[in-house]
């Protein structure tokens, strides 16, 4: 499962970083495809059903799994990457712990916890499987990233979206019921893709060991927790708007959320390539690389999530019906919310890197608690709008919080904090002008055009000087 070659590729960035975005541009032109169509079967509410299976089961698989691959990176760094497959087996088997407790919990009170979730009972038991599949896929995904072989990383990435979406098109053509069609999907799917995964390291033969265990869950326990409160962060605000408004609401709003991940997708896509990269320079003491590497990672992606936020309430316009034409103004603040993960993540590698995931932790709580208390403030009130002022003033604290930490609380020799802040300050900007010029499209367009015209230059001129 290893390489001569493998640390020579995490020296790659920005082609690392190509191939991850190239991947999650294919994902989101297949859910540019997807999302809409489903769109024309499924009604708000039943689009409201189908994404709070999906919030149930993330939110699940994160707890079975415990975050088991954040730690593959020390793994690698501190015992070699022939410890990789040793420590994934060991770790592994743990899953069954939490799957059970879990079921044995929602099988106590199902009726209480299908009112309190927001789901039935049967779907819950299903959410709780296809979490234990989630998770498996997370470690094939970490394990990839983690050696840098990025073709299979791409690969896994797109099979979780594709296979799920056609198994979830061809259910809805036979089903009645649209909403389980689309939950069916999502687990018919994760089994394809996890017997996959399977099937590819049914040959690795390694024995356990306890201490890896240790080593590892000493890591991610705090990381589970911040992953488990971002979720809450990002997406309980569908479960907040079903229960304090209706399933139409939520329907609405999850469609919106959907065409965003254009962004949460790519900064994940490119997290996955900074990371490995971020630790083997940060090793070798680089910081003048990393900074300078790092200052054009952020102000480029800020730059694009910035164009995409001008012009994405045009865009869902044309992809969807009028049922959920009212997401054209929660859509920007959703988009934007994309670079503040990124910002987010960059930040958030160096605590990481220090082994101070707590910090990671504390910091999520504090947004956690601002999206908390803004959701049940604003939605009784604005619906949509306020999910989405919620999400974003939740993902600017995180983002905020987070790089005042590894900055300055830790005194990190190399990240790119002005850059941090002069993005933040470039999307806060392209939303404000969306919000106010909403009814001006032209206005937003050109704005949009001169914003292209100027990172096609910055690329030109890099390429260029390469060249030279």
């Amino acid at each position: 499962m290893t390489g001569p070659n493998t640390v020579a590729r995490l020296q790659t960035f920005w082609s690392t970083a190509a191939l991850y975005l190239g991947g999650s541009a294919a994902i989101q032109a297949i859910n540019l495809v997807a999302q809409p169509a489903f769109a024309l079967f499924l009604s708000p509410a039943e689009w409201g059903t189908a994404a709070i299976y999906l919030f149930w089961m993330t939110a699940f698989g994160l707890v079975i799994g415990f975050q088991a691959q954040s730690a593959l990176n020390n793994v690698r760094l501190e015992h070699g990457e022939a410890a990789l497959p040793v420590y994934i087996r060991s770790v592994m088997p743990w899953y069954a712990v939490p799957t059970l407790v879990l079921l044995a919990v929602l099988g106590v009170a199902p009726d209480f916890w299908g009112r309190t979730l927001g789901l039935s009972a049967g779907y819950l038991a299903l959410a709780v499987i296809n979490g234990v599949l989630f998770a498996v896929t997370a470690m094939g995904m970490g394990h990839a990233i983690t050696l840098g072989l990025r073709r299979r990383y791409v690969g896994l990435l797109i099979a979780s979206t594709l296979v799920p979406l056609l198994v979830g098109f061809g259910l809805v053509a036979v089903l009645a019921n649209n909403a389980l069609a689309r939950i069916l999907g999502y687990f018919i799917g994760s089994v394809v893709v996890v017997l996959y995964q399977a099937v590819r390291s049914a040959g690795v033969r390694v024995r356990p060991e306890r201490a890896l265990v240790g080593f590892g869950i000493a890591i991610t326990l705090p990381l589970l927790a911040h992953e488990l409160i971002y979720l809450v962060l990002s997406q309980a605000n569908r479960v907040f708007l079903s229960t304090l408004v209706n399933q139409e609401a939520a329907g609405v709003f999850a469609f919106a959320f959907s065409l965003a991940n254009v962004a949460v997708i790519a900064a994940t896509a490119v997290n996955s390539s900074w990371t490995p990269w971020y630790f083997e320079h940060s090793k070798q003491g680089e910081d003048d690389r990393i900074r300078r590497t790092g200052t054009q990672l952020l102000l480029g992606f800020g730059t694009a999530v910035g164009v995409v936020a001008l012009i994405s309430p045009e865009g869902l316009r044309l992809v969807t019906r009028a049922a959920y034409a009212d997401g054209a103004r929660v859509l920007p603040a959703l988009v934007v919310c994309g670079h503040l993960l990124l910002i987010f993540n960059v930040m958030a590698n160096y605590a990481i890197y220090r082994k101070r995931t707590r910090l990671v932790l504390a910091v999520s709580a504090l947004a956690a608690v601002v999206s908390v208390v803004l959701n049940l403030t604003l939605i009784p009130h604005w619906t949509i709008m306020g999910a989405a002022v919620a999400s974003l003033a939740a993902s600017t604290s995180l983002a905020v919080a987070m790089t005042w930490v590894a900055c300055h609380h830790l005194g990190s020799p190399n990240l790119p904090e002005k850059a941090a802040f002069t993005s933040l300050l470039l999307v806060g900007g392209c939303l404000a002008l969306t919000w106010w010029g909403f009814d001006y499209p032209v206005l937003r367009f050109a704005v949009s055009a001169l914003l292209v015209v100027a990172l096609g230059a910055v690329v030109l001129r890099r390429a260029m000087t390469k060249a030279g």
